[in-house]
């Protein structure tokens, strides 16, 4: 075979194989102006993760809260007519509640109150809370319902107390360990998650 064949085919392959190098060599500049780092590209997946679970985690939490929020309104509706005492059934004030002057039966009504419309308002931004699509709005609506439902609890709470109180304030000492009782409940509702996470937290 020629020589001068053969030194043509050569230096084709070699042009083919520039051309080639020289379009990966563009490609690969491209690649650096424009593409994405690999590391951010998968960081940017982890949060996008985070976020998806967060947004359940917090779907979940809200949907729990509510149904203690409607149990509470529930429950402190229907208290506000089982008045402790009872109501007068003789003239000239039928129908009225009997213990209407005692300070116990007053506070009765006041923390019943309270704590049946902090259930409602919590409630009721439960329920406008998955129309939000703003990350910060949903963290503070979560955190405004957890503060009204823990409002209520307590109202709830020293309600229940002060009803009892009233109907026992004859029988004073039997009033007053029913109040030391009821004390404890506010206790166990602030301390209680703190004490329950702790052997959590110890744990390396």
């Amino acid at each position: 075979m020629d020589r001068s064949s053969l030194n043509d085919d050569e230096e084709e392959e070699e042009d083919k194989i520039n051309e080639t190098q020289f379009i990966i060599d563009i490609l690969k500049a491209a690649y650096a102006k424009s593409a994405r780092n690999p590391k951010d590209i998968l960081d940017r997946k982890k949060r996008a993760s985070k976020q998806i679970n967060g947004f359940k985690t917090r779907k979940e939490m809200a949907g729990a809260l509510i149904l203690m929020a409607t149990l509470i309104a529930t429950v402190t509706f229907a208290a506000a007519f089982t008045i402790p005492g009872g109501f007068q059934a003789e003239d000239p004030h039928k129908g009225m509640v009997v213990l209407g002057r005692n300070v116990a039966f007053r506070t009765f009504i006041i923390t019943d109150t309270i704590a049946m419309t902090s259930s409602m308002m919590a409630a009721l931004i439960l329920i406008i809370m998955p129309f939000q699509t703003d990350e910060e709005i949903i963290k503070s609506f979560l955190g405004y319902s957890l503060a009204l439902l823990w409002l209520a609890l307590m109202a709830m709470g020293i309600a229940f107390v002060t009803g009892l109180y009233a109907v026992l304030s004859e029988q004073l000492p039997l009033a007053i360990v029913v109040c030391c009782i009821g004390c404890i409940l506010p206790l166990i509702i602030y301390y209680g998650p703190t004490l329950l996470m702790a052997p959590q937290l110890k744990e390396p």
